[in-house]
């Protein structure tokens, strides 16, 4: 076997530098981190037992499940947009809920009792239901207080 000669000083330098090219860097190897605020509150209630809310954060959403005895526990009956990034939901009564939107730095207001007051006047030319002034109630009007339930400004 040949006798090991020391390295000069530039061979050394380009060893390093060759080596450190070929490694990957710290900052590289680190996994993609998911911007997605932590929850607070996710899931609620509502006071008469009836209905379970979700946040769902992802889409910025309000999910609305019928909760029931018997098969099938969950129900989901409705699905409303609110504010970016909603990570928390409180029932404040059977019908209405407060959302606490985080990216947004909002609070969004969902109560039942609007679309209520649609329903109840399905057909009629109640002024106080029609949102799009056509002189009826109809899937026109549900539609834009759909649209327009989110954050409050």
């Amino acid at each position: 076997m040949a006798p090991r000669t020391p390295m000069n000083g530039s061979a050394a330098i380009l060893l390093a530098s060759c080596t450190a090219l070929l490694l990957p860097s710290r900052a590289s190897r680190q996994q993609f981190v998911h911007f997605e605020s932590p929850h607070v509150h996710p899931l609620e209630r509502t006071q008469d037992g009836t209905r379970l809310l979700a946040v769902n954060t992802v889409d910025a959403r309000l999910e609305i499940f019928a909760l029931s005895n018997a098969a099938p526990y969950l129900t989901l009956i409705g699905s409303v947009p609110v504010g970016l990034d909603p990570v928390s939901v409180r029932a404040r009564s059977a019908t209405e809920a407060w959302i606490v939107n985080h990216v947004s730095d909002s609070v969004s207001i969902v109560d039942a009792a609007d679309l209520a007051v649609l329903l109840n006047a399905w057909g009629s030319t109640s002024e106080l239901a029609d949102i799009d002034c056509n002189h009826i109630v109809d899937a026109a009007d549900i539609s834009l207080l759909l649209n327009r339930w989110g954050p409050c400004n």
